[in-house]
């Protein structure tokens, strides 16, 4: 698994890494972290989530849903990059946050994310 815990100011937060993969290399790893992150308790993690250079896909948005689904009460805060603020990626995550209903913040990058995942 690529995804992995960082320590950031004395937190721990899931990194999930799913920068410049295929959709089967995708596919494998989100199981992993699903099933990872559905063995910890309810609404304890901080995620952070990479999607730098992800190509977006009908497949590959039927799969964050799913994924967003499962995992989302395991979820004290979420942040995602590699997004934008606009354009075609933007769109597509949109979609997902309201079908999965999972609540997930979008920043420009790791540090600002990093900083509101700890923040309390």
């Amino acid at each position: 698994m690529r995804s992995e815990w960082q320590m950031y100011k004395e937190k721990q937060i899931f990194y999930c890494d799913y920068t410049r993969i295929g959709v089967e290399e995708l596919q494998a790893e989100m199981d992993e972290v699903d099933a990872f992150i559905g063995k910890q308790p309810e609404a304890s993690v901080l995620m952070l989530t990479d999607v730098e250079g992800l190509i977006g896909s009908p497949k590959v948005v039927e799969m964050f849903k799913k994924s967003s689904a499962h995992t989302k009460k395991y979820l004290s805060r979420s942040a995602v990059i590699g997004i934008g603020f606009s354009g075609p990626k933007k769109i597509l995550f949109d979609l997902v946050m309201r079908v999965s209903g999972a609540k997930v913040n979008i920043f420009e990058d790791a540090q600002k994310a990093k900083d509101w995942l700890v923040a309390n």
